[in-house]
C-alpha cells in the first residue's frame, strides 16, 4: 500500500494527512514522521478544516 498523499495548504506548503505537519513545498515526504508523500504540483489548495485541530494535543487547554 502506498503512502497517502498530503494537501496542499497554499503554494508554499503541504500538509500531512497522517501527522498533520506541515511541510515546505520543497520536501518529498513528511519531515515529521515520513508517512506521507507531497501532494501532485497541479492538486488545487484546500483550505483549512477546522476538524483538523480537534483533538490535537497543542489545541487542548491545560489540566490543573
Amino acid at each position: 500500500m502506498s503512502d497517502p498523499t498530503g494537501r496542499w495548504v497554499n503554494r508554499e506548503q503541504w500538509q500531512c494527512p497522517r501527522c498533520l505537519w506541515v511541510n515546505p513545498s520543497d520536501r518529498e515526504r513528511c519531515q515529521k514522521c515520513s508517512g506521507s508523500v507531497r501532494p501532485h504540483p497541479d492538486e488545487p489548495i484546500r483550505p483549512w478544516d477546522a476538524l483538523d485541530v480537534v483533538g490535537r494535543e497543542e489545541t487542548k487547554a491545560p489540566r490543573d
